[in-house]
This record gives C-alpha cells, structure tokens and sequence, in this order.
C-alpha cells in the first residue's frame, strides 16, 4: 500500500494509517509528530491508544496519562485512559476515569466498553464504594 496522499502533516498521515488499521506505519508517522513537537496532545493520546490496540497498556497509560496532563477536560482521553487502566486490571482507576469521561460529556458514544465481566466489576466496585 502507498502513504496516504491527502494528509500534509505527520499526525494527519499517523490518523489515516491508524484508521486503515496500518499501526505499525502510523505509530513511525505518530513517532515523527512527536520528533517535531514532543508534547503533541493529540500525538500522544493517538499512539496511547494505538498502544493500547497492540497489548501494550503501560505504554498506553503512560503516553494517554501524559496527553491527560496536557487536556484534563477532554473526556475522550479519559475514555481511553480508562481503557488501557482496565487492561493493566486497574479496575478502580479505570472506573473513576470513564467516571470523570461522562461528567465531562454525558453524550460520550459508548464510554464504557461492551458489557463485560471487566466493565461489571468496575460498576460494582464503583457502586459498592459510592453506598458508604
């Protein structure tokens, strides 16, 4: 396949790859963003989440955890931070970011993933803690 054509920048050309699913590609053109600027918010925050796409979630929550730093009222970040919080088993952590993700937009699309034995136990972790 060739480089996308339409995209100028670096992270442009990182998101069309990321979205065709070329994740080793967009992480290079994610990874030449952060060359020319190192605290690229949506950089950091992209390849966090191709991160986390790949199995790698302790670079996910470090990468997101630093976009997070920068944009703490971006409720997306903290969907996904969220997301790779839960991959780590960080269950609580995890709950309290897509927590704070509906506070900031409660119209976000699906901001807990598809139910699962993962997102039931934060709910009832968060439900449990929430009675006391």
């Amino acid at each position: 396949m060739s480089e996308p054509r339409s995209a100028e920048t670096p992270l442009q050309q990182a998101v069309v790859l990321h979205q065709q699913g070329r994740l080793d590609d967009a992480e290079r053109y994610y990874r030449a963003a952060l060359d020319c600027d190192p605290g690229e918010l949506n950089a950091l925050h992209l390849l966090g989440v191709l991160r986390q796409q790949q199995g790698r979630a302790e670079e996910a929550v470090a990468l997101i955890g630093q976009a997070l730093a920068q944009a703490p009222g971006v409720a997306i970040i903290h969907n996904n931070y969220g997301n790779a919080l839960k991959d780590l088993g960080r269950f609580d952590a995890a709950a309290e970011s897509y927590r704070r993700a509906i506070a900031l937009d409660p119209d976000l699309v699906d901001p807990w993933p598809k139910p699962s034995p993962v997102s039931r136990r934060c709910w009832r972790s968060n439900r449990i803690r929430s009675r006391c």
